[in-house]
């Protein structure tokens, strides 16, 4: 697939994930299970399906925080997206026809998508997407992603990372949660449909746990990139912050 999660700007019902606007909630502590089905019956044995779960902050600004594959069998197929935070999300199922994708990509020409849609998740919820629910993915508005790998020795596994694209003025322009937590030392992020321009490339690690994932900021004790690059992006790029280019951060 080539490019967004991260993150895109689509002419159909992706489009929406990415330009749609709503106000997030902020997770409580209470989690719940997203399952359910998606069902295309022309839909070859083996292809895969993805589901998930997106926070949109503004036009541009949007973190996907949960999801889940399943391989199509007899046009159907199951997913489950456990311990999510209760809140407000957007929902959304890309069905990869053309059997190529990334996590940081997202549905590229020829792929299905569900209709995009909010969902308040507070009990466990069921989100299946029927036969008649999806549309053809004709292509983003020349947006990239940005990702990469976040190396830290000594961080605790299930810590989490985050990463901004922000402006000269320090102003986040783009962010994402690590799509999975720290383990063994190591992350990953995406950042989807991010305009060609110039970023400085800012990354933390919420060594305390207390970060907003919707206005996400260090505080003290949190590791940050100590100099964060300023990068120029026009494709798809990968920016990796490795184990000696991490400061405490000051209170």
């Amino acid at each position: 697939m080539k490019k967004y999660l991260p993150v895109l700007v689509m002419a159909t019902a992706f489009t929406l994930v990415y330009l749609g606007c709503g106000d997030s909630t902020g997770p409580s502590e209470e989690t719940y299970t997203v399952s359910g089905t998606l069902t295309k019956l022309d839909i070859a044995d083996g292809i895969m399906g993805y589901a998930m779960l997106i926070t949109m902050e503004d036009d541009t600004t949007y973190n996907m925080i949960y999801w889940d594959e399943s391989l199509f069998g007899a046009g159907v197929a199951s997913y489950s997206m456990p311990g999510v935070a209760a809140g407000t999300y957007y929902f959304v199922a890309v069905i990869d026809v053309n059997s190529n994708w990334e996590s940081s990509n997202g549905p590229d020409e020829g792929d299905l998508t569900s209709n995009f849609h909010e969902e308040i998740i507070i009990q466990n919820t069921v989100i299946n997407v029927p036969d008649d629910d999806w549309e053809l993915w004709s292509g983003g508005g020349g947006n990239f992603c940005v990702s990469g790998t976040l190396l830290k020795n000594g961080v605790a596994d299930g810590v989490l990372g985050y990463v901004a694209l922000t402006d000269s003025s320090f102003n986040i322009l783009y962010s994402a949660v690590s799509e999975q937590p720290f383990s063994a030392g190591w992350t990953t992020y995406s950042i989807y449909d991010v305009m060609d321009g110039s970023y400085f490339f800012n990354a933390f690690i919420d060594v305390n746990g207390n970060a907003d994932p919707y206005n996400p900021s260090p505080d003290a004790g949190d590791w940050v990139n100590s100099d964060p690059p300023w990068v120029w992006i026009d494709q798809n790029t990968e920016l990796d912050v490795y184990d000696d280019e991490w400061t405490a951060h000051g209170g």
